[in-house]
């Protein structure tokens, strides 16, 4: 897959408000905001969401929680 697809996979795989456990640190992390925020990091070959990794090592965070309800295609949390 390219940078590109891996991106939108992320998107679509963890959306906002999603409970996950990082492959790079295992924290517990949620996807807070993924608009700006979701991005290729050239350093790591990862995904970094602002707060954590949810592609790492070609390895995917393990999904803890899904939003209990979310708008699917929404990339950002209003607050």
């Amino acid at each position: 897959m390219t940078r590109e697809e891996l991106l939108e996979e992320a998107k679509r795989k963890y959306p906002i408000g999603t409970r996950y456990i990082s492959p790079y640190s295992g924290d517990k992390k949620i996807v807070k905001c993924h608009e700006d925020e979701f991005d290729w990091s050239s350093s790591t070959n990862g995904i970094h969401d602002g707060g954590s990794f949810v592609y790492y090592d070609n390895k995917w965070a393990e999904i803890l929680e899904y939003p209990k309800d979310y708008i699917k295609n929404t990339y950002c949390e209003i607050y």
